[in-house]
């Protein structure tokens, strides 16, 4: 049990890890993306597209709460789940990869996302712990990684969001490239 706890330590706590998570992370996104472009074929699957516009929704929603590397952000979204960001980027990858009715590049964002995101969450479950001890403690028992935990959630859901704060944290630039992807569907459904 020592060598699976000295294990997940270095994972979490090693700056070399954690610099290379960041850059798998961005980087198999653009790889995602540009096998999608390349293997996307008509028809397109436009009912799954909902799939992604939840993820940007979800996105949204988080963005309006958060004071990024400021403060602890338990309400909205965040009473629910610790990184529902995460959980709108996982979405919206899902959808559009739905959408482009590639499911075998389904299956490998699925295989890829899942444990890719899980550690990054752990590191930033780490640098949140260090920031904030015990109330981070408390706030991660009420919230799930993953999933909701229903039964201890008390924050309300839709108070307390702000557009500034949206803007400020940028989230128009993922709407924006989802209404770009939008657009070259519907012209390359056209050709």
């Amino acid at each position: 049990m020592n060598s699976m706890a000295g294990y997940r330590n270095r994972l979490v706590h090693d700056p070399h890890m954690r610099r290379l998570y960041s850059k798998l992370r961005i980087r198999s996104g653009f790889a995602v993306g540009i096998a999608a472009i390349i293997f996307c074929r008509p028809p397109f699957h436009w009912w799954a597209l909902s799939i992604a516009l939840a993820g940007m929704a979800i996105r949204a929603w988080a963005a309006g709460y958060i004071f990024k590397n400021k403060e602890l952000c338990t309400s909205g979204p965040y009473g629910l789940v610790r990184h529902p960001l995460y959980i709108g980027s996982f979405l919206m990858g899902l959808g559009i990869l739905m959408t482009l009715n590639l499911w075998w590049l389904a299956v490998i964002y699925l295989i890829g996302f899942w444990p890719l995101y899980t550690l990054t969450m752990l590191v930033e479950e780490d640098k949140l712990r260090q920031d904030f001890r015990e109330v981070y403690d408390a706030y991660a028992m009420r919230a799930g990684r993953w999933l909701p935990r229903w039964g201890f959630w008390r924050y309300p859901l839709l108070s307390g969001w702000t557009w500034e704060r949206f803007v400020r944290n940028r989230e128009y630039r993922p709407l924006l490239a989802l209404a770009g992807i939008v657009i070259i569907l519907f012209i390359r459904q056209s050709w």
